[in-house]
């Protein structure tokens, strides 16, 4: 690495209300600037490079908003095991722009907007059971599944009734 810091790779924390967690590419607690790492690749095998991505100049601008919510989520997760977390470190390997690295300070705005929507998200739907709304997979989704050759899945009888009668139905 460049920053001349020892990286602590792959490193999963849960928060201790026990509902959120956060998977970090690398943890930088040694040092003069602790934070997360995160690795990111765009743009290597797309007409016109990594679309989103602006200057590492521009720190948290320069950064797909995505992955900036992203990295607001870890940190918040990270920060409390370890108070003393001051920056986000993202390496992206960017098509025909190389390995670029962006130093993103924390927004407390959105911090605080990230864990609000998460334990919102984690309380009325996790936590209950209950798929959100609109949660059936998009086209897009779909179409980025593997099929597996051969295999077969039990389908609940119910299901198939019901299938059954909506076919009879047109």
């Amino acid at each position: 690495d460049d920053m001349g810091q020892p990286i602590v790779r792959d490193q999963m924390i849960v928060h201790s209300d026990g509902l959120r967690a956060a998977n970090l590419d690398g943890l930088i607690v040694d040092g003069d600037e602790p934070g997360t790492v995160e690795a990111k690749t765009a743009g290597l095998l797309t007409p016109g490079g990594a679309i989103g991505w602006g200057s590492p100049d521009e720190g948290a601008d320069g950064i797909p908003q995505h992955i900036l919510i992203q990295i607001h989520h870890q940190f918040d997760i990270a920060k409390e095991r370890f108070p003393e977390l001051t920056a986000a470190y993202v390496y992206a390997m960017l098509g025909g722009r190389g390995i670029c690295r962006y130093v993103v300070r924390p927004r407390l705005n959105l911090l605080v907007a990230v864990r609000e929507r998460t334990c919102e998200f984690m309380e009325k739907y996790v936590k209950r059971d209950t798929p959100p709304p609109d949660s059936e997979p998009s086209i897009d989704v779909i179409r980025h599944l593997r099929r597996v050759p051969a295999k077969s899945v039990p389908i609940p009888a119910g299901l198939v009734l019901a299938w059954r009668e909506a076919k009879d139905r047109l």
